[in-house]
């Protein structure tokens, strides 16, 4: 069944095609792309695109594409492109995505030295307070008993 097809848990889950997914290099069997996994498996050998792995930037994706060697009809070769089309159009929306939320993870990073800051401010002022009370509270006292103390002359 085509995935555009299936139920949207299925889909997402990517369990259906979990057997095919296992010969996938990199692949597990709850893999979310899964589905996908086993649809180009059914195409094309699993190739490993070690590369790939840890990192992916532009210029890591059009260096794999440009190693990739085309042979084949003309609707052989559209059809690659369109699917290559299709994955270049998701790469780059996760790809921005990435973008964002790496920008979003530093500002909130800031934010968090800026609070910790903070809050090591607050927390020595008031242990300064509390010092400067307890003084005041010595002192109180200390003048209580030499008041009492004259008092009782």
């Amino acid at each position: 069944m085509p995935l555009w097809g299936r139920k949207k848990s299925e889909a997402e889950s990517g369990i259906q095609h979990g057997a095919e997914a296992r010969s996938i290099p990199g692949g597990l069997a709850t893999d979310l792309f899964s589905g996908v996994a086993g649809l180009l498996n059914r195409w094309a050998a699993p190739v490993s695109w070690e590369a790939l792995d840890e990192k992916v930037t532009p210029l890591l994706v059009e260096d794999a594409v440009e190693s990739v060697k085309l042979r084949g009809a003309k609707l052989e070769l559209k059809a690659a492109g369109q699917v290559g089309w299709l994955f270049l159009s998701a790469l780059r929306t996760v790809y921005r995505k990435t973008l964002t939320q790496d920008a979003e993870i530093r500002k909130l990073q800031d934010e968090v030295a800026a609070l910790q800051e903070r809050q090591l401010f607050m927390k020595e002022t008031i242990e300064s307070a509390v010092t400067r009370g307890d003084q005041m509270e010595a002192r109180c006292t200390a003048l209580a008993v030499r008041v009492a103390k004259q008092k009782s002359r």
